[in-house]
């Protein structure tokens, strides 16, 4: 991870923590999301929550988006340490595995 990547997901970490700490403590993420790759799944909910994602995914919950990053970190030769192709084949995963999710890349407008 690059310099800039690490500096973006350590924001994004203590902006979650401010915002959301009070919802889900560091502990109880862990336990729930069975030994989750916090900075992945922050990365990846960075982009796609539904709230004020880059490319907001309506209906994606956090459990789905924790399921889809374990998933592709699962996908051991194709998993690149967290980067963008990760990013994109977490939402891949996402909407072949939960299909009445909106597609954030359909550009129908």
């Amino acid at each position: 991870m690059d310099d800039q990547t690490r500096k973006s997901v350590e924001e994004f970490k203590e902006k979650w923590n401010r915002e959301n700490l009070h919802k889900y403590k560091w502990c109880h993420i862990k336990n729930w999301c069975g030994g989750v790759n916090f900075e992945f799944l922050s990365y990846c909910w960075s982009f796609y929550n539904p709230s004020d994602g880059v490319y907001p995914i309506d209906g994606l919950s956090l459990e789905m988006m924790n399921e889809a990053c374990q998933l592709v970190e699962a996908a051991e030769p194709d998993w690149c340490g967290g980067d963008t192709e990760d990013r994109l084949s977490a939402c891949k995963v996402l909407l072949a595995k939960f299909p009445h999710l909106s597609n954030p890349y359909d550009t129908d407008d």
